[in-house]
C-alpha cells in the first residue's frame, strides 16, 4: 500500500505558521522548580478547534517548527541559492512585535 504523506510537500503559510508558534507559547507551564515546558500537543488540538478550516498540523510540526525558530530559521523557506538557510532577522522581528501586540510574549 502506497503511502498517502510520501512525496508529498505539506507546506504551511507563514501567517499559519505564525498562529501555530502563537498556540504553541500559550501552552507554556512553569513548575515550582522554575522550569519552562511547553505541549505541543495540547498546541496541536487547540490550533484544530480554532481553525477547523485550515489543514491541522501534528504536534511533529509543531515541534519542528520551534526547533527552526530556536536556530533562527524561517519554515517554509529553502534559503538562498548558495544553500545557505534563511535567518530571521531581529529588527525585523522587533518590527513586527511592535506593530502588532498579539507577538508580545513578554
Amino acid at each position: 500500500m502506497e503511502n498517502p504523506r510520501r512525496g508529498a510537500v505539506s507546506r504551511f503559510t507563514h501567517r499559519e505558521y505564525a498562529d501555530m508558534y502563537l498556540i504553541y507559547g500559550e501552552t507554556r507551564k512553569v513548575s515550582t522548580r522554575g522550569i519552562v515546558s511547553l505541549n505541543a500537543r495540547l498546541a496541536a488540538r487547540l490550533y484544530a478547534e480554532r481553525y477547523p478550516d485550515r489543514r491541522h498540523p501534528t504536534y511533529e510540526v509543531i515541534e519542528r517548527l520551534d526547533s527552526a525558530y530556536r536556530e533562527g530559521r524561517i519554515p517554509g523557506t529553502r534559503g538562498s541559492q548558495s544553500g545557505s538557510p534563511r535567518t530571521i532577522e531581529d529588527d525585523v522581528v522587533l518590527q513586527d512585535c511592535e506593530e502588532d501586540p498579539r507577538l508580545r510574549f513578554v
